[in-house]
């Protein structure tokens, strides 16, 4: 899943995570806290984490190192302090990178438990991201920083949250009757 899905996850059944003032180009720590037990946890993933691992010859890690960093973080971070919310999911690259993972016959079992989280954040689906990209194609201007948006995100326009796809609509909606208004009093 995107990191974006992974920390909206967490942060909906009421826990924290911070990123620390330490954190720049280089490395990002998080601090994360359970809401329910108050336990808490450190993580961090480092550019010499990613090019030991060889992820910096990625170019997506070049152009978006700071987000990819904290995507890493948040996703080790995730697995020691809120695997009930994640469920072992990962997050987007970490699978096509590791090779234990596609050796590892029980991953062939994730993708039913990535439904089930996706079920439980309510995503637009596949019907929902048409009608949203029908929604968008009058305006142009929009849609390109919807589509770059979900692009910095990591996310399919599919596995848009229900929310965000609201607060589109919203804004489409504002858009024409702007457009509406400059038409009748020029």
């Amino acid at each position: 899943m995107s990191s974006m899905m992974m920390n909206m996850l967490i942060r909906s059944k009421g826990h924290s995570i911070t990123k620390d003032k330490k954190s720049n180009e280089s490395i990002c720590i998080l601090h994360g806290k359970r809401a329910d037990t108050k336990d808490t946890w450190v993580e961090s993933f480092s550019l010499e984490d990613a090019e030991k691992a060889g992820l910096t010859r990625n170019p997506t890690w070049k152009a978006y190192q700071k987000d990819m960093l904290f995507a890493r973080a948040l996703s080790r971070l995730a697995r020691q302090l809120f695997p009930d919310i994640i469920r072992g999911v990962y997050v987007e690259g970490e699978i096509s990178m590791d090779t234990a993972i596609h050796n590892d016959s029980s991953f062939t079992e994730q993708p039913n438990i990535t439904e089930k989280v996706a079920e439980e954040v309510k995503t637009i689906g596949e019907h929902g991201a048409e009608n949203l990209m029908d929604e968008l194609a009058p305006h142009p201007e929009y849609k390109t920083q919807v589509e770059s948006y979900l692009i910095r995100q990591g996310i399919e326009m599919k596995d848009m949250p229900v929310e965000h796809a609201e607060k589109i609509y919203a804004r489409i909606e504002k858009i024409r009757d702007e457009s509406y208004e400059e038409v009748v009093h020029g």
